[in-house]
């Protein structure tokens, strides 16, 4: 029967959506627990991990990839990638890079132009080499935490559930970005503001 053809074409696309998640998730918890056990993050594991929060950035916008999805199959790949728990595996990402930033950024105090601030120990006319690692690897962490935002961004946009769910965390979203204003761009801001507004509207 048709029906029964469609069944089963919507049920093999449901299986590569969970299949893709569930493996993303897996790595991911993989990562996270590498960074709580380490002293600092490697940036060898960064950038490991930032490929696959690229990848779920990605799976997320081809809309055109699920066509047997009868109606709004990005909507659905983000309700799943939400049920599978990414949401709460991307906030403690966040918690833990923001720890590596806020180390590195003792190390290594930077002024608002993000140059060696000499006013706070630094010696900005000639910094060890240790300061300059600490700088890069700072870099390196704060790219991270952005890409992070990313995701968030791309799972709550034009996703109700989703941005609600999110909001769970609004506290500790906005605690960040208002003492790490570096780590916040545009788009953040749109959607922490996006996330105030639903929270307000379910209160």
């Amino acid at each position: 029967p048709r029906d029964a053809v469609e069944l089963r074409k919507v049920g093999r696309v449901f299986l590569k959506v969970f299949a893709f998640t569930r493996a993303s998730v897996v790595e991911l918890r993989i990562f996270l627990e590498k960074f709580r056990r380490s002293a600092e993050i490697v940036e060898k594991e960064v950038a490991a991990a930032e490929k696959i929060l690229k990848n779920v950035c990605d799976f997320v916008r081809i809309k055109g990839e699920f066509p047997e999805l009868s109606s709004e199959p990005v909507r659905e790949k983000k309700r799943v990638l939400r049920e599978a728990q990414l949401v709460e595996i991307i906030i403690q990402l966040l918690e833990v890079a923001y720890e590596e930033f806020e180390r590195l950024s003792r190390v290594a105090p930077t002024n608002s132009e993000g140059l060696i601030d000499q006013a706070h120990g630094a010696n900005s006319s000639n910094p060890s080499h240790s300061t300059y690692i600490a700088l890069e690897a700072r870099e390196s962490v704060l790219n991270f935490i952005r890409l992070c935002y990313r995701v968030l961004q791309e799972l709550s946009s034009d996703c109700p559930s989703n941005s609600l769910f999110a909001s769970a965390w609004l506290d500790f979203l906005l605690d960040k970005a208002i003492r790490y204003p570096s780590t916040v761009d545009v788009g953040v801001a749109q959607m922490l503001s996006h996330l105030i507004e639903n929270k307000e509207r379910h209160l």
